[in-house]
C-alpha cells in the first residue's frame, strides 16, 4: 500500500513540473516553449550608460518548424558573458581547419539567414555544432540573429550577428551604404571585439547614409593553433577560415563597405599616429581622405595616417586576406588603432573614437 501512494504521489508530481514549463513564446505567435532567466548587469559601452537588467532565455517550438531560441538583455553583456568568456587564449589549439564541406555549409546558412530561412538555418548550424538565436537588445530595443558555437568551444570559427532589417533579400537601397563591422583579433587586439561591437549596435541607425548589417567576430585568439609552421588560427591571414567564408559570402549577398578594427601599440611603432587606415594596396579610396578628416577635425583630434605603399607600412595589412578577398567588390577599412584609444575601455578616448567613426557614417 505505502509503495502505490508513493508511485501515486511521482506521477503527481511529474504532472505538475510539466504543466509549469509550459508558456508562451516569442516567436512565432502561437507555440509551447521553455523558458530559462538569469541576472546580468549592463555595463557602459560608448556613450551607453550603466543599469540593471535581466536576460531572459527562450526556446520556441512549433509542430512545422524547428524551435528558434530567443533571448533579451545587453548585448554587450551577452557577448562578453556567453562568447569572449569562453573563447580559447594564446597556445591553447583548440583551433581547427574547417573542411570544404564546413564552409560550403556556412554559406548556406548565411543564405538561409540572408532568405529568412531561419529554421532551415539553425538546422543546419546544430549540424556542426552552432546555433542560432534571435536576440533583443535592451540598449536600443532591437532584434537580432545570433550565430554562434555551442560551448565547449571545439572548433574556434567565431560568432556572426546579424541585422534582420538590413540584411535580409530585396532592402537593398541606393540610398544606402551596408556595412559590415569585423574584430578578427579579440583577446590579442585587446578591446577591439568590443569596439566593434558599439560600433554595430550605435551602427543601426535608421535615418543614416551608411547602416551596420553585420558583425563579425573571430573564435579564438589569433595565436590560438600553431600548424603547418603557422598560426591557422589567425583568421586576417588564413584564407582557408569559416571567418573568410562568412566575410565572401556577406560581401556578395549585401556589404558595400567592411571596417575590420585591429589594435597596435603605440612603443612598438615609434612616431605612428593613433590611427593609421589601409585597404591592403597602394591605392585608397576617397573615402579614406574623409575619414581622416573627420578623426583629424577640432571635435575629435585623432591624428590619423593612411597606408600608399610607403607611408606606415607595418601596419598596411598587405596580406589581410579579407582586405584581398574586397578589392573591386567593397571599400575595406582597414583600421589600426592605438592603445590609448582602446584601453581602458570604455572610457572618453574610446567614447571619442566611436562617435568620429558614427559622424562619418551620417
Amino acid at each position: 500500500m505505502g509503495n502505490k501512494i508513493i508511485q501515486v504521489g511521482v506521477i503527481i508530481v511529474s504532472l505538475l513540473l510539466l504543466t509549469s514549463c509550459a508558456t508562451t513564446a516569442v516567436i512565432p505567435p502561437t507555440s509551447t516553449t521553455s523558458t530559462t532567466s538569469s541576472s546580468t548587469t549592463t555595463t557602459s559601452t560608448g556613450t551607453t550608460s550603466s543599469t540593471t537588467t535581466s536576460t531572459t532565455t527562450t526556446t520556441t517550438t512549433t509542430s512545422t518548424t524547428l524551435p528558434i531560441p530567443t533571448a533579451t538583455g545587453d548585448l554587450y553583456n551577452y557577448l562578453t558573458a556567453e562568447v569572449v568568456a569562453y573563447m580559447p587564449g594564446s597556445g591553447e589549439g583548440v583551433y581547427v581547419e574547417p573542411t570544404a564541406n564546413a564552409k560550403a555549409e556556412f554559406k548556406t546558412i548565411i543564405n538561409n539567414i540572408y532568405n529568412h530561412n531561419y529554421s532551415a538555418a539553425r538546422a543546419a548550424a546544430l549540424t556542426i555544432n552552432y546555433d542560432l538565436t534571435y536576440f533583443t537588445d535592451i540598449y536600443n530595443s532591437l532584434s537580432y540573429y545570433i550565430l554562434r558555437e555551442n560551448t565547449p568551444i571545439s572548433q574556434g570559427w567565431g560568432t556572426y550577428i546579424f541585422n534582420p532589417r538590413l540584411f535580409k533579400a530585396g532592402t537593398a537601397s541606393s540610398n544606402t551604404i551596408e556595412i559590415t563591422v569585423a574584430a578578427p583579433h579579440p583577446l590579442s587586439d585587446t578591446n577591439t571585439e568590443r569596439i566593434a561591437l558599439e560600433l554595430f549596435r550605435q551602427g543601426n541607425r535608421t535615418n543614416t547614409l551608411r547602416q551596420t548589417v553585420a558583425y563579425m567576430l573571430a573564435g579564438t585568439h589569433r595565436y590560438c593553433t600553431y600548424q603547418g609552421g603557422e598560426w591557422i588560427s589567425d583568421v586576417a591571414h588564413n584564407a582557408n577560415s569559416i571567418f573568410q567564408a562568412v566575410h565572401e559570402e556577406i560581401m556578395a549577398l549585401t556589404i558595400e563597405e567592411v571596417i575590420q578594427i585591429h589594435g597596435f601599440s603605440a612603443t612598438a611603432h615609434p612616431g605612428y599616429p593613433s590611427i593609421v587606415l589601409s585597404n591592403g594596396t597602394p591605392s585608397y579610396p576617397s573615402q579614406f581622405t574623409n575619414l581622416k578628416a573627420v578623426f583629424e577635425s577640432p571635435t575629435y583630434s585623432i591624428d590619423t595616417g593612411i597606408y600608399d605603399g610607403t607611408t606606415w607600412e607595418a601596419l598596411g595589412a598587405t596580406t589581410n586576406v579579407q582586405a584581398i578577398s574586397a578589392e573591386g567588390k567593397a571599400v575595406f577599412y582597414h583600421t589600426e588603432i592605438t592603445n590609448a584609444l582602446r584601453i581602458p575601455y570604455p572610457s572618453a578616448n574610446s567614447t571619442k573614437l566611436i562617435n568620429a567613426l558614427l559622424q562619418y557614417w551620417e
